[in-house]
């Protein structure tokens, strides 16, 4: 299923295929503005992975206006993976690397600075799947299954591997991370 914008701008479903805009790959990535609340299913190109758990996509939701792009936050729903900060930098920098491997992004691993990383991005464009729930977390990301270019799920992989934990949207608790991570 695909999505598109209706005249409130909301995400509906309709029953195309998930077919991606052919200038989706060739955009200027830090040109793209930002959009409301979300739901269906969707092509992104990853922008940048934060962490194991969020990352940055530009998306065409409105398949009438197919140059017209957006930016969104997004916050893989049903996992949680360790911050990279403090106690939990290591367990942390591993689930981001198996993101990155997972998605087809391992080209970033180990580049020096956010702007090579960005340049990267915006030369090899990596394509995955977006499956939006329709709520913002409180943090304002919006809420999505990601999956990568094998209809695999992002949370599932992390969680099955021990680098992510399943996570409901309730309390966390990054202490555990910092002597059970691998």
């Amino acid at each position: 299923m695909g999505c598109c914008c209706d005249k409130e701008g909301v995400i509906i479903k309709n029953t195309e295929p998930l077919i991606s805009p052919p200038n989706l790959k060739t955009i200027n990535m830090d040109e793209v503005p930002k959009r409301a609340t979300l739901q269906g299913k969707c092509v992104a190109r990853l922008q940048d992975l934060y962490d194991g758990d969020t990352m940055t996509v530009v998306v065409a939701l409105d398949p009438t206006k197919p140059d017209k792009f957006e930016s969104l936050i997004i916050r893989v729903m049903g996992m949680d993976c360790p911050e990279l900060k403090g106690d939990t930098k290591e367990a942390g920098t591993a689930a981001k690397h198996e993101a990155l491997r997972f998605l087809g992004a391992e080209g970033v691993i180990g580049l020096p600075a956010r702007a090579k990383t960005r340049d990267w991005f915006n030369r090899n464009p990596v394509m995955i799947g977006l499956e939006f729930v329709p709520i913002k977390e409180k943090w304002g990301r919006y809420l999505a299954y990601v999956s990568n270019k094998k209809g695999e799920k992002l949370g599932e992989y992390l969680i099955a591997r021990g680098l992510a934990k399943p996570y409901d949207g309730g309390k966390k608790d990054q202490e555990e991370w910092g002597s059970s991570a691998h």
